[in-house]
């Protein structure tokens, strides 16, 4: 039991480190059809690598990190997919009750 606890406080700290690294992210909704997934999808590409953009971010001391779609989807889905017993304890650490 106590490796099983051990175990499930690492997968808490995975999700909770992933779900930390990726910033301010921009998410559709669930359902989104696909041509317009893909549409915004390379329009916020476009966006993240046009010089003009970039130029202004930094003139505005804000970073940027781009991360596809695709990789984005990755750590989400990684992140969010927990065992019940896992996403129980996850959720009281974030209201600090452990």
């Amino acid at each position: 039991a106590q490796q099983d606890d051990s175990e499930r406080k690492i997968k808490i700290l995975e999700s909770w480190e992933a779900l930390s690294a990726v910033g301010r992210p921009v998410a559709a909704p669930p359902g989104i059809p696909a041509d317009r997934l893909a549409f915004l999808r390379e329009a916020f590409e476009k966006a993240m690598n046009d010089p003009e953009f970039v130029a202004s971010s930094e003139e505005a001391d804000r970073e940027l990190s781009f991360a596809s779609g695709e990789e984005m989807a990755g750590i989400a889905k990684a992140a969010t997919e927990l065992d019940a017993d896992v996403e129980e304890l996850f959720v009281r650490a974030i209201r600090g009750e452990i």
